[in-house]
């Protein structure tokens, strides 16, 4: 049987491998690695007008070419090595079987789903065996690969969150590519600048009365993010955040990037405040733009499901629309 593992990153590729050996002794296995924010992307529209927006639509997603994927595929030998090989589609098509072993979280478990529907087109992925690596001592590791089940009926609620999630971003950066972009040119933003992303935005609101701060300082205010403080989070609920910890650090530079943010130098401290360009920008959007609460939002509209579609419309459309009307003044 050809077994193709579906791994998240090749760090826990090699933490499983002894598991899925004993699982499988007779199986001929391969690791791909699904790395959600270095392998999947937006393919987005090209050659609409200003007067196209703001609009909605459903994603369209896009995988890395596969010459340049990130995290190398991997064949586990019988005697427990993992060797490099080449990847590519055919690794998928080739497969008996296929398993899903990523992170339980949304990211992890909207890669997989993204991966397959691209490659096959179809649905597959619900019925796919599927491990719950929640942990990596051996107890939870036994645990997880004698509990094996299909992928649709463990994840259900990641698969949601993920879906929402995906919906609100895709038609957010849709709208703020050809709005905020054209906001960002008339602030003397460089045209190869990078896009103004919700959180960045956000960011540049917070700190928009502030003489300066660290970016250590920063990083711990995006971590625990209070907005206005009219959203509280029960005990045992995730605190909402500003970016994810592998994206605040570049939510940050590309601030910098396009000369929003500066960094500057006051007794040996380095520190980060607002640019002259950044307030520039400020200025030239409609106040509602303003919505320190947004991380709050998203997290309650894909707990929600796509019942929150409806929702995420209005907001969409109300946010990019007020700014068009503004940037026409």
């Amino acid at each position: 049987m050809n077994l193709l593992i579906v791994s998240e990153k090749p760090a826990l590729s090699r933490w499983i491998a002894a598991h899925v050996r004993a699982t499988w002794p007779n199986a001929d296995v391969t690791f791909v690695h699904s790395v959600p924010y270095g392998n999947i992307g937006f393919k987005y529209p090209r050659g609409s007008k200003l007067q196209d927006y703001p609009r909605v639509s459903e994603p369209v997603c896009k995988l890395k070419p596969w010459d340049s994927w990130c995290g190398s595929a991997l064949v586990l030998t019988r005697s427990g090595e993992l060797v490099p090989c080449v990847m590519s589609k055919e690794l998928f098509f080739a497969a008996d079987q296929i398993v899903f072993a990523g992170d339980p979280g949304h990211a992890g478990v909207g890669a997989f789903e993204v991966i397959l529907h691209d490659v096959f087109g179809d649905n597959r992925a619900v019925a796919c065996p599927a491990l719950t690596l929640n942990s990596f001592d051996k107890q939870s590791l036994d645990r997880a690969f004698a509990e094996i089940r299909p992928f649709g009926n463990v994840f259900e609620q990641s698969r949601q969150y993920g879906r929402v999630k995906r919906y609100f971003d895709w038609n957010w950066n849709v709208n703020a590519l050809a709005v905020l972009g054209e906001t960002q040119r008339c602030a003397g933003v460089p045209p190869d600048a990078p896009p103004l992303s919700k959180y960045a935005l956000q960011l540049l609101y917070e700190l928009r009365h502030e003489a300066s701060c660290t970016e250590n300082e920063l990083h711990g205010r995006m971590s625990r993010w209070v907005g206005t403080g009219r959203f509280h989070y029960q005990k045992g609920e995730g605190w909402p955040t500003l970016g994810s910890a592998a994206s605040r650090g570049q939510i940050i530079e590309n601030l910098l990037a396009a000369g929003l943010l500066v960094r500057t130098d006051s007794n040996g401290r380095e520190l980060v405040l607002v640019s002259a360009r950044g307030h520039t920008l400020l200025g030239m959007l409609h106040p509602d733009c303003k919505d320190l609460d947004l991380p709050f939002r998203v997290a309650a509209w894909c707990a929600e499901g796509d019942a929150a579609k409806p929702t995420i419309d209005r907001y969409i459309k109300t946010f990019f629309g007020k700014q068009l009307r503004f940037l026409a003044l």
